[in-house]
């Protein structure tokens, strides 16, 4: 799938993320991001473009991984300079959704490194009692684009606020701690 345009934004009424991914083909294909999958992805995401940045850049393996980040951050500046993120999303005009009209809950994300250095992601839809294969489909992303989708992710996700939920159960378990210290197992 030859990519066009990437899109991750939150979507509050379903309390989900919601991605778009245009092909110059002409297709689109729409997915669902759950906040336990996404909060999952995230750092999935985050190591596997470390690591790919220091194999681009021959870092030796005994390289700290904080020098790794570094560097990652570094080509993510460097990739990220000629890259459009104030154009809203445009569909492809006549937009074939080769998965269907309805946007594809993901509930297994594949994150992969080609021979060619690259970033190849396999989203996939299994769902119980589902008949035949699931629905899914395989991108692979060049370097300017797999940084674009990680900060486009780490947007949505600010969007969501999805960890102050972890913030307050926190929280409320050290507050219970203080109350009820006898009865906390």
């Amino acid at each position: 799938m030859g990519l066009h345009q990437l899109s991750l934004q939150y979507v509050a009424e379903q309390d989900r993320l919601l991605l778009r991914v245009s092909a110059t083909s002409g297709a689109e294909v729409r997915c669902w991001l759950t906040r336990r999958l996404a909060l999952r992805f995230a750092p999935a995401l985050r190591d596997q473009v470390a690591q790919l940045s220091a194999l681009r850049q021959s870092l030796p393996a005994t390289v700290s991984e904080e020098a790794r980040r570094m560097a990652a951050e570094f080509e993510s500046q460097r990739a990220l300079e000629g890259a459009v993120f104030g154009q809203p999303y445009m569909p492809p005009p006549n937009a074939q959704q080769p998965l269907g009209d309805a946007p594809l809950l993901v509930t297994e994300i594949d994150v992969a490194t080609t021979q060619d250095q690259q970033l190849a992601l396999s989203l996939r839809e299994k769902l119980d009692g589902q008949v035949g294969e699931p629905r899914g489909f395989r991108v692979t992303l060049e370097p300017q684009t797999m940084h674009a989708l990680l900060k486009l992710l780490k947007g949505a996700l600010d969007q969501a606020d999805w960890d102050s939920a972890q913030d307050f159960k926190e929280e409320v378990a050290q507050a219970a701690a203080r109350i009820l210290p006898g009865y906390m197992h």
